[in-house]
């Protein structure tokens, strides 16, 4: 027999299991626990300090960290040189390594000693 649907009748239909897990993540609650907290302290801080007042705090930080950097980079030779004599080394090394081969490998390797020696007992 075929079903006619019908305006007043009820149309049956699927039932649904509505499911919905609940996981505890004790770290994620500690995470969104700190995350509020220090949230409301900027905001708290935010709304006490003037702008002024914070643009001249980080001005003053960058300034005196440039400070201690030069303070403490002056034991010699700049990192920019530095840098720029080992690429110019490691350059000139592969070009000899093209033009000679091996040999200049083994060059290199009688040179350091050298060099070396003459770094140790200069001072």
């Amino acid at each position: 027999m075929i079903k006619i649907p019908t305006l007043f009748g009820k149309i049956p239909r699927y039932q649904r299991f509505k499911y919905d897990p609940r996981f505890y993540d004790p770290q994620q609650e500690e995470r969104e626990s700190r995350i509020s907290r220090i949230k409301s302290e900027l905001s708290t801080e935010a709304e006490s300090l003037p702008v002024q007042d914070l643009k001249s705090r980080m001005s003053g930080s960058f300034k005196q960290a440039r400070k201690l950097s030069k303070s403490t980079g002056d034991s010699g030779m700049s990192t920019t040189m530095l840098r720029l004599l080992i690429n110019l080394l490691l350059v000139m090394l592969l070009i000899a390594w093209l033009q000679w081969g091996n040999i200049a490998f083994s060059l290199l390797l009688l040179i350091l000693p050298v060099y070396a020696w003459f770094r140790i007992f200069r001072k």
